[in-house]
């Protein structure tokens, strides 16, 4: 994880993604206008993610009028598409998924 480029506030949120299974795509923090979001592959990881991420504050996006206008695979404002799964919220240091 040290040669890829995640926010610092991400790391944590990040690594726990990894280690359940989820194919991370893209994430930020939230700098000047955007807010905080986790992108990820749609079909992987252990489902962890899915069912806790409204305890964190995070929720999955719906679609945006920008992503009427997209031409690319995946909406170059917001990230959603139909290969990728996007969650918005304040993502903190602390998020660890918990484990059954």
């Amino acid at each position: 994880m040290d040669s890829m480029e995640i926010d610092l506030e991400m790391r944590t949120l990040i690594s726990n993604l990894l280690s359940h299974g989820y194919d991370t795509w893209h994430s930020c923090a939230g700098h000047g206008d955007y807010e905080p979001y986790v992108t990820f592959r749609r079909g992987t990881g252990d489902g962890s993610f899915e069912r806790e991420a409204h305890l964190y504050g995070l929720s999955l996006a719906e679609k945006r009028p920008c992503c009427v206008r997209s031409n690319n695979p995946y909406c170059t404002q917001c990230g959603s598409s139909k290969e990728f799964v996007v969650y918005r919220g304040q993502i903190g240091d602390s998020f660890v998924i918990k484990t059954e």
